[in-house]
């Protein structure tokens, strides 16, 4: 299932494989295996990265909903939500920078 929506999903919005990949900071080969179901564990940050790119939901692309754009997993505190939204559509090099953030504002925590 997981495989199939990403595949009808990144057809929807005409990226080619190697698109997709480099959006979720991928190959092509990766994302082939993903649609063909030659991997069937992928990693939660990828299937984050996924819906993300395809502007979906990640309980979409795992077959937990058939509603693309199911709402049931947002958060009530609208910081949060803004969150998680700009997350969804950030980059990896983004995402990437965040964490690096994330690691010092935890660093500066854990020194209290």
């Amino acid at each position: 299932m997981l495989g199939n929506r990403i595949r009808e999903l990144r057809r929807a919005f005409g990226y080619t494989q190697t698109e997709l990949g480099d959006k979720i900071g991928e190959t092509k080969q990766t994302i082939y295996k993903y649609e063909s179901g030659i991997v069937s564990n992928v990693p939660s940050d990828k299937v984050e990265a996924l819906a993300a790119a395809l502007e979906t939901t990640p309980a979409y692309l795992m077959g937990w909903t058939d509603d693309p754009h199911d709402s049931s997993h947002q958060f009530a505190d609208p910081d949060r939500q803004y969150l998680l939204n700009r997350i969804r559509k950030a980059s990896v090099q983004d995402i990437a920078k965040l964490k690096k953030l994330l690691e010092v504002i935890d660093d500066e925590t854990d020194s209290k």
